[in-house]
């Protein structure tokens, strides 16, 4: 961009000055290494700007991960759901 024939920075446009600021000092929190704990009792070791993280569940002990999947028995509520609201088996069509 130019105005009346000189080329303006990006400093310029935005009134800063002749030159780039510094960086300000101590704005990031520390990022180090911490350990997770999971409620199986697995621990991992990973990087957070937190002290220390406790987890509910983990790979080591989440249905996906480790393959020991609990499929619900839907068969079994749809008799009791008959059995509570009094509905038999399925009706046949009187003509």
């Amino acid at each position: 961009m130019t105005v009346a024939g000189r080329a303006l920075t990006y400093s310029a446009l935005l009134g800063d000055g002749p030159g780039p600021k510094a960086m300000k000092a101590d704005t990031h929190p520390k990022y180090e290494r911490v350990e997770v704990t999971c409620a199986c009792g697995n621990k991992f070791e990973t990087r957070s700007t937190k002290d220390a993280i406790k987890v509910d569940i983990c790979s080591a002990c989440h249905p996906f991960y480790t393959g020991q999947q609990r499929f619900v028995d839907t068969a079994g509520r749809v008799d009791k759901f008959r059995q509570r609201y009094g509905r038999g088996s399925k009706k046949t069509a009187e003509s």
